[in-house]
């Protein structure tokens, strides 16, 4: 188990695989902004939970 943070929004996904007898080539993106996370192309097949979301809050408008 490997963790990794998404570039764009900082929250962060526990990334596993499994092996598999075929190549598999795909691409998982955030859940939170829908940035490309990881991309793969190789004998094994990945999954990404997100476990913490770190995106940051807007600023409020002040009132006037």
């Amino acid at each position: 188990m490997e963790k990794i943070t998404c570039s764009n929004c900082h929250s962060i996904y526990e990334l596993t695989y499994i092996n598999v007898p075929i190549r598999d080539k795909d691409s998982i993106f955030c859940k939170v902004c829908n940035v490309e996370l990881f991309s793969w192309n190789e004998s094994a097949m990945y999954s990404a939970k997100l476990i913490e979301t770190r995106q940051e809050e807007k600023p409020s408008e002040e009132e006037e």
